[in-house]
């Protein structure tokens, strides 16, 4: 089985795909650069889809539909990781193993040729229905159960939120903020989209409303913070025995991150990965600076001795 993510690393690929058990930068292939909508297809509606700061933004355009953006290349059986970030008024989703309608099937705008339609991961603000399975224009509506579609408050509202889905063979599984949410079996939606396009959904709007906005993003990594006291204007390496870059701790609480010519300016609360190994340092104030290791949640400054 194929894996698909917005790797934990930045530095090693923005988005991806990988064959192992974990987001490394061996055997995955790049969805989304950080930089750029290469790679990437406006489907549908009229919402402007648009790069900021490593994310993926969508913003809703004033009386237009749906509106998707999808990959240039389609996956069957994978795992995909991305963290979002939405408008409290507005709803979204992801799109699996999806197409677009090669011949009108009714009257209806859902029915056109051209419309996006197949399995769709909700996103949306809480208490709702965030992570459950929905058949965008497929006729079919909720794919997840009536008896299981129950609102809940897992979406941390006006914040990120981790999501990830597993699909393998007719089989849909969903984590929202590493809670478990939808465990699918649906071998009609399955036989109907073995295969399809991922897409990022910005849902359509009425006239008056809005603008809103919808983000996706690399999940960032969760950190264990080791306090380490340096002396100013002190030399030191990020990882000794790692090909690490060379740090200068200023006397005005920033760092200057050095590898040969190249050089990194590091403001106070901002952090930056200082080594081959992925270890980040967090620069908090004067001759003070967190050293991350990966695993657990990052503890604020503050609340640490």
């Amino acid at each position: 089985m194929r894996r698909y993510c917005f790797p934990v690393v930045p530095l090693l690929l923005a988005v991806g795909v990988a064959q192992g058990d974990a987001c490394t930068a061996e055997g995955w292939t790049t969805l989304f650069d950080g930089r750029t909508l290469d790679g990437w297809v406006r489907r549908n509606g009229t919402a402007e889809y648009r790069v900021e700061d490593g994310a993926i933004v969508g913003r809703t355009s004033e009386g237009s539909p749906n509106s998707f953006l999808t990959t240039d290349q389609t996956y069957g059986d994978f795992e995909l990781e991305f963290e979002v970030k939405i408008d409290d008024a507005l709803n979204s989703g992801v799109q699996i193993r999806s197409g677009t309608k090669e011949r009108a099937t009714g009257e209806g705008p859902d029915d056109r040729v051209g419309r996006v339609f197949g399995p769709q991961v909700e996103i949306e603000a809480s208490p709702g229905l965030a992570g459950y399975v929905y058949g965008e224009a497929t006729g079919r509506g909720w794919l997840t159960p009536k008896e299981r579609l129950v609102p809940h408050a897992q979406f941390r509202n006006g914040e990120w939120n981790r999501y990830r889905i597993v699909a393998r063979g007719p089989r849909i599984q969903t984590w929202l903020n590493g809670q478990p949410i939808e465990d699918l079996t649906d071998e009609a939606a399955y036989a109907a989209h073995p295969e399809g396009f991922i897409g990022l959904q910005v849902h359509g709007i009425e006239p008056g409303n809005g603008p809103y906005e919808v983000a996706w993003r690399p999940p960032v990594p969760e950190f264990q913070l080791t306090r380490l006291r340096l002396p100013s204007h002190t030399h030191v390496v990020a990882d000794p025995g790692l090909p690490g870059p060379q740090i200068l701790l200023c006397t005005r609480g920033r760092i200057v991150l050095r590898r040969g010519a190249a050089q990194q300016v590091l403001e106070p609360g901002e952090s930056a990965f200082a080594s081959a190994s992925g270890q980040p340092l967090i620069l908090t104030g004067p001759g003070e600076v967190f050293r991350a290791a990966a695993g657990t949640e990052a503890v604020p400054a503050s609340s640490r001795g």
